[in-house]
């Protein structure tokens, strides 16, 4: 499943490119679990916040608010594959103040809720195993 422009080299490269967008993700990979408003984005890069909104969106293809939260959904299913940590704990470790905004976000960028998500990535892991509704994989005892 892809996740937009995160997965787009193209679009990677111009983010590279660009040493202003450098320094923003740079930043945001140092600050996972914080806000980042847009009058913070355009300060750390430099620029007026009107110039900073045209400026990203004629480089990268999509608006701040629209990287944002690819980015953070992008986390949040690599945090999956590599953890078992709780949909509550990989959300508050994001910076989301609210499991249900986590929720409507998650579902926007990938088309599926956390769990099921999650449950997908165990059924891909384990095609052969059964699945439980605390998306464990069902073993039989010896």
């Amino acid at each position: 499943m892809t996740f937009g422009p995160l997965d787009n080299p193209v679009i990677l490269q111009q983010l590279n490119y660009h040493l202003r967008l450098r320094k923003l993700v740079m930043y945001m990979r140092e600050h996972a679990a914080e806000p980042l408003r847009l009058d913070d984005a355009a300060a750390i890069v430099c620029m007026e916040k009107t110039a900073f909104c045209r400026f990203f969106k004629r480089t990268i293809g999509i608006t701040f608010h629209e990287f944002v939260q690819q980015w953070k959904i992008a986390n949040a299913v690599e945090q999956m594959m590599l953890s078992d940590c709780t949909i509550a704990e990989l959300a508050y470790a994001l910076g989301f103040d609210n499991i249900n905004t986590f929720g409507r976000t998650f579902k926007k960028v990938t088309r599926m809720t956390p769990s099921a998500y999650r449950r997908k990535l165990l059924a891909d892991c384990h095609p052969t195993m059964p699945i439980n509704r605390d998306n464990e994989p069902i073993t039989v005892d010896s």
